[in-house]
């Protein structure tokens, strides 16, 4: 278990909110699914569908409302989907894959620790840990671990802003023992006295060991950052102090106010769940309706949406000067936007942050690697919560960049207006679409518990039929919300962070107040507001829109295969300027390759090594 924080402003591309339980794929899922510059955003074209006849069962009928058939999905993809309503609002997106090694399944809840009451920071993520302590047709409060451990299986969950996910995945034999005891959380938890003290330590053995971590003390200063009294400025993670001590000096015994906290937001009808199994589509069925998932109590709640961001003009215009633990260097630009989880097959955030985010020549990042002041650079949308978001641009910086970072911010709003003057172009859209397309056709298989948790959180804002295509969908194209977005990307409009160890103990540096980062904050000069205004009106002839790509597939045929099955790489070219080597694939048929390379470089100079 473990607490999950929304992707942090000041570090897309490094910071990761998840505790480190979680494997690197699990943790790219979650944090990368939005726009960061990646090429990720791919979508698809020809809709092929899951085509299972299903007969109305006569005793589902009362359980289930409606049946969702024609969910789209790749046509490389061979597994079967199934959407089910059921009549308690619960939404449930089954998956028949023979061939999985794993079963799976995830239950998302559309409550997170934005939700918290303010004099019990860290209650929703205190909630998902008592879960996980028994219940009253299995209380003994290892028995759901113990039975997915011992049948080859892991369990997770973690807390997010807006939203709480449960997930497991087991041998695939045993998915009914372990979905009998994974219902049973939203049936009937136990929440006993005897766990909870015990559990909030718990929760404040795993706040300890994020304190010098570099990834949670920067979340939890973007939040702190934020305008007074908005939900998004509060400690998610939850501690000893705050569960147990501050909460019995204000008269608030902890466990009662878990109850009600549960009563209150763990509805029916705003969760969303997704099981993996390589039973058939009606044998899946028949689970969920036999284990009572329909009889999950439905209390009548509301997705919560908030209708406000958390950075308003007063937190605006401000440069952050932050000291981290290790040894980083990085500048990184915010600028709040709206909420655009719901226009996915137009992605407007995806548009831009492909043009920004460009690296080949002409781009915004090859002149700063040229000028040697920066590495790498990154650009893309992070939706935070429900109904808003911020765009981020970050580069990590050089020493010497490090002494430039006013001239960084300058060519980036020459990046900015060289994308706003071009305005919205449909060919680069059509572009994205197409790869967008062949991405999605020919795209790896997820493991089943990566998936399960994917899906199910989608599920709270996706309609089934595009659940599993919506991060790849782009066959929308809204010149109005690309212009709407770049009228975001202005200098009043942004918060910049510089990140280094060389701003520790300057004056005017103050603390943090849950990780006690040390940091400090400072108007942006008017003056240069003025400039970035005007960098963004001339638009140097060394900075461009990137050339039509003409180089996406639009044929996907084999060519003939060798007759002889090689068992081990064969050298094809060996000469003074390259060595390569080739091997056949013979067992997935695809229109791909891998490949790896190792450079010789002589270099004329150190900082070429960047």
């Amino acid at each position: 278990m473990h607490y999950l924080r929304s992707v942090t402003l000041f570090r897309p591309t490094l910071i990761s909110s998840v505790a480190t339980t979680l494997s690197a794929s699990t943790r790219s899922s979650y944090f990368r699914s939005l726009s960061v510059h990646r090429h990720t955003f791919l979508t698809y074209q020809q809709r092929a569908y899951s085509t299972t006849n299903t007969a109305m069962l006569v005793d589902h009928k009362a359980v289930i409302v409606r049946r969702f058939e024609n969910i789209i999905k790749s046509a490389e993809d061979k597994r079967e989907y199934r959407g089910l309503e059921l009549k308690n609002g619960l939404r449930v997106l089954l998956i028949s894959d023979p061939k999985a090694d794993k079963s799976a399944a995830s239950m998302d809840v559309n409550v997170g620790h934005l939700m918290d009451p303010w004099e019990l920071p860290g209650l929703a993520h205190f909630c998902e840990h008592m879960l996980f302590l028994g219940t009253n047709k299995y209380p003994s409060e290892n028995e759901y671990s113990r039975y997915i451990s011992s049948h080859g299986g892991i369990t997770n969950a973690f807390t997010g802003s807006d939203h709480t996910n449960y997930h497991f995945d087991i041998a695939p034999d045993h998915l009914a023992g372990a979905l009998d005891r994974f219902v049973q959380f939203f049936l009937c938890p136990q929440f006993t006295e005897s766990a909870t003290e015990r559990e909030v330590c718990a929760v404040d053995s795993e706040n300890s060991n994020n304190l010098q971590n570099d990834q949670w003390r920067m979340i939890q200063l973007e939040r702190s950052l934020s305008k007074p009294g908005h939900d998004y400025g509060k400690f998610g993670t939850g501690s000893k102090k705050t569960l147990l001590e501050d909460a019995r000096e204000n008269n608030i015994e902890p466990r009662e106010a878990l109850l009600k906290f549960h009563q209150r937001h763990y509805s029916s009808d705003i969760m969303t769940c997704c099981i993996i199994g390589t039973e058939t589509l009606d044998e899946l069925e028949n689970l969920v309706i036999s284990l009572n998932f329909g009889e999950i109590a439905k209390k009548n709640a509301s997705r919560k949406v908030w209708e406000e961001g958390p950075y308003d003009k007063e937190q605006l215009g401000v440069k952050i000067e932050l000291v981290p633990v290790k040894d980083l260097r990085y500048l990184t630009l915010v600028f709040p936007i709206k909420d655009y989880k719901d226009e996915y097959r137009a992605q407007p955030t995806h548009y831009v942050s492909h043009l920004i985010g460009h690296e080949g020549p002409g781009s915004l990042l090859s002149e700063l690697k040229r000028l040697g002041w920066v590495s790498s650079l990154s650009a893309g949308g992070r939706l935070l919560a429900n109904g808003f978001g911020v765009f981020n641009i970050s580069v990590d910086l050089s020493e010497d960049g490090l002494k430039h970072t006013e001239d960084v911010i300058r060519l980036i709003f020459h990046e900015i207006g060289l994308v706003k003057s071009n305005g919205p172009l449909k060919w680069v859209h059509d572009e994205l679409r197409q790869l967008a397309e062949t991405k999605f056709r020919f795209k790896d298989k997820e493991t089943p518990i990566n998936y399960a948790t994917h899906l199910s959180s989608e599920l709270q804002r996706i309609p089934f039929e595009d659940v599993i295509c919506a991060d790849y969908k782009m066959d929308q194209f809204k010149p109005e919300l690309i212009t709407e977005l770049l009228e975001k990307l202005t200098p009043e409009n942004m918060m910049y962070a510089v990140v280094s160890q060389e701003f520790a103990n300057q004056e005017g540096n103050v603390r943090e107040k849950w990780y006690q980062t040390e940091y400090r904050k400072t108007p942006i000069d008017e003056a240069f507001l003025s400039e970035c205004h005007i960098a963004m009106k001339n638009v140097p002839d060394c900075l461009r829109i990137p050339e039509r790509n003409e180089y996406i597939a639009t044929k996907f045929d084999l060519k003939p295969r060798e007759a002889q099955i090689s068992l081990a790489p064969r050298l094809i070219r060996d000469d003074s300027w390259a060595r390569v080597w080739f091997m056949q694939d013979n067992d997935f048929k695809l229109p791909k390759c891998s490949t790896s390379s190792c450079r010789n470089v002589r270099l004329k100079w150190p900082s070429m090594l960047l």
